[in-house]
């Protein structure tokens, strides 16, 4: 098994330590409980066999919102904000959460300005892993079910490989 990528692990300081104790999110682990300073990050080249290569589209991924599988939430890293559309809310068979009015101004896809509806907190789940995340409501046509940004990548503490998809 030859790796095709590795980072080592060097960030980790005594401030990022202190940061995360100061904060108050439940999601955060103790700082201990993460991976340690001088730990390697690898992929390898055998995890890549059934994909279709080479590749260069959108990351998708399948995710379960509030007890309902949805197959279409583009992760994007570059996205400030975690998206959901208000048609995706109303396919929810639970009742939906209430909608904190807080209008954003966002810009979507062709660059026009789209305000949103407000935020709601709805729990995410993928694997073993359940999280409450805080979504941007929109009433505009997307592709896709929903958008995962930095927020939920770094509550997540995912890291998005496109090649590896």
């Amino acid at each position: 098994m030859r790796p095709i990528a590795s980072r080592k692990v060097d960030v980790l300081n005594e401030q990022s330590c202190a940061s995360r104790e100061a904060t108050d999110d439940s999601t955060i682990i103790a700082c201990e409980d993460t991976i340690q300073k001088g730990a390697i990050v690898t992929f390898y080249e055998h995890e890549t066999i059934n994909l279709d290569m080479p590749h260069d589209d959108a990351l998708v991924i399948a995710l379960e919102v509030e007890g309902a599988i949805f197959s279409k939430f583009l992760v994007d890293t570059e996205s400030a904000v975690d998206i959901i559309s208000q048609k995706t809310l109303r396919s929810l068979e639970q009742p939906i959460p209430m909608i904190r009015q807080e209008t954003t101004p966002l810009a979507s896809f062709e660059g026009k300005s789209v305000r949103s509806l407000g935020i709601i907190l709805l729990t995410t789940g993928t694997h073993d892993l359940e999280l409450k995340t805080e979504f941007t409501v929109v009433d505009h046509p997307m592709t896709f079910d929903a958008i995962v940004g930095r927020p939920w990548l770094h509550q997540m503490r995912a890291v998005p490989s496109v090649y590896h998809q």
